[in-house]
């Protein structure tokens, strides 16, 4: 069988061929917040789930949204280029964007550290938790008011001291409020999340249920969030 540069005739200029692709146009994630920002990360990680691949560079620049005519939106996973499928046990060198690295590819030579399901699902986590924290009305908020800016030079050895902060309800933490969010609410939210984006429980478990009280589900979500903690060392 002929190599592909003499079957495609290409002579000096080697066998590559470049193709356009043409999609909807998909808008940054950074836009979002509130039930927006959930909406649209849930339904990233679903699809992520769904696909049966290891992305292995999770991060805010890959995850997008299109928004349909009737205002619908819908959550979009890119470049997937490096991406295997769940199979496949080598690692590859690609560590991933600093700021939403893996607790394991932080403390080791991420070179060698194999693929996994909970590799990409944390990742998603700390993706989601930078988005709230680090965004405000769909912008960057003011240098004082970001507490993660440390993670972009590669300290990240406060994140699991983060989510305890967050899930014991530290007021010390300025989150933003933005769309009428209050700190109980996004607390709430991120008990639905960790235990979804961890592969622990069904999601269609949080659909709310209006017997439930709040305080009851929020009661019942934090049982199940620091079961996910132990079941996936966080």
């Amino acid at each position: 069988m002929p190599a592909i540069p003499e079957k495609l005739d290409a002579g000096q200029y080697g066998g590559q061929s470049f193709c356009m692709v043409l999609s909807r146009a998909l808008l940054p994630v950074t836009d979002l917040d509130g039930d927006n920002l959930l909406d649209v990360w849930s339904q990233c990680v679903e699809s992520h789930r769904k696909a049966g691949a290891h992305h292995h560079d999770i991060g805010c620049a890959n995850l997008k949204y299109c928004r349909d005519g009737d205002g619908t939106l819908t959550g979009v996973v890119l470049d997937c280029d490096l991406a295997s499928n769940f199979s496949a046990t080598s690692a590859i060198p690609r560590a991933g964007t600093i700021p939403f690295r893996t607790k394991k590819r932080i403390r080791g030579n991420s070179c060698r550290v194999k693929p996994c399901c909970r590799q990409d699902q944390e990742t998603f986590i700390w993706v989601f938790v930078w988005l709230t924290l680090q965004h405000e009305n769909g912008t960057l908020r003011p240098p004082r008011s970001r507490i993660l800016d440390g993670w972009m030079s590669g300290n990240l050895s406060g994140k699991t001291a983060l989510l305890s902060r967050i899930f014991n309800n530290s007021r010390s933490i300025p989150v933003p409020d933005c769309n009428k969010w209050n700190w109980t609410y996004i607390r709430w939210r991120l008990f639905d999340l960790l235990p979804l984006a961890c592969g622990v429980f069904d999601p269609s478990y949080y659909v709310c249920k209006p017997e439930r009280t709040n305080n009851e589900r929020a009661e019942e979500l934090a049982e199940r969030a620091d079961a996910a903690l132990q079941v996936n060392d966080f």
